[in-house]
């Protein structure tokens, strides 16, 4: 690999701890490679080489190499994804964690959380079963930029309908304006989701309390296998 693209790589991973294991159509190689020269090319670079000259000496906490984190991570997800797991959950775990915590709210960390549709999901199924105020969830992802799309809550009304269950659709969602193609998730499915700006790597609490669940599915593919025990 190109000694400019192996620094970048090394230092994004010192930093967040993210690696990239897999592109769809594509070998890891050539997605950075094109990846990183896009990135040198807007900036007003000529190529990798100076770029990378360029953020060697910034610090770990300088904007560009959270942009730079940012953008190389794939955000692909969906509503009511991991159909397996979220069954588990609402069969098995919400029910024995119920007879097990009378009176206390459910905590639930997502890590990785990316544009919202896995906080979504999780709310309103737990909506339906044990009701609204019985529960936290706490949203974390690297990306301040992701989060933002995520805070707003709104979709387009094609994605809604393909991967979401029509009862939880009108449930969850109102569209925005009549005639629209965009719709915005309900102020009370909101209400117990907090979407927090956090990096995995830093050892930092994302919150000083106990969780009863956390998801990380989704995060731990940007992990080698020497970080994930971290």
């Amino acid at each position: 690999m190109n000694r400019d693209i192996d620094f970048l790589i090394r230092k994004m991973a010192e930093i967040s701890g993210i690696s990239i294991p897999f592109v769809p159509g594509k070998s890891r190689e050539q997605y950075l490679a094109h990846f990183f020269r896009q990135r040198a090319l807007k900036l007003g670079y000529t190529g990798v080489a100076p770029y990378r000259k360029h953020v060697q000496e910034l610090p770990p906490v300088h904007p560009e190499w959270q942009s730079l984190i940012n953008e190389v991570r794939i955000n692909t997800t969906r509503f009511f994804r991991e159909s397996r797991a979220l069954e588990y959950i609402a069969t098995n775990f919400v029910s024995e964690w119920r007879r097990g915590n009378p009176g206390r709210k459910l905590e639930i960390w997502i890590m990785g959380c990316s544009s919202g549709e896995e906080a979504y999901t999780l709310a309103l199924i737990l909506s339906k079963l044990l009701g609204p105020g019985t529960f936290r969830i706490v949203a974390s992802d690297i990306n301040q930029h992701i989060l933002e799309q995520a805070r707003a809550g709104i979709y387009p009304e094609r994605r809604l309908k393909n991967e979401i269950p029509a009862s939880y659709l009108s449930r969850g969602f109102t569209r925005l304006r009549k005639n629209s193609k965009w719709w915005k998730v309900n102020e009370d499915v909101c209400q117990g989701i907090e979407f927090v700006h956090h990096n995995l790597f830093s050892n930092r609490p994302v919150r000083r309390r106990r969780f009863d669940l956390i998801l990380c599915r989704t995060v731990l593919v940007y992990f080698d296998a020497a970080t994930v025990p971290k």
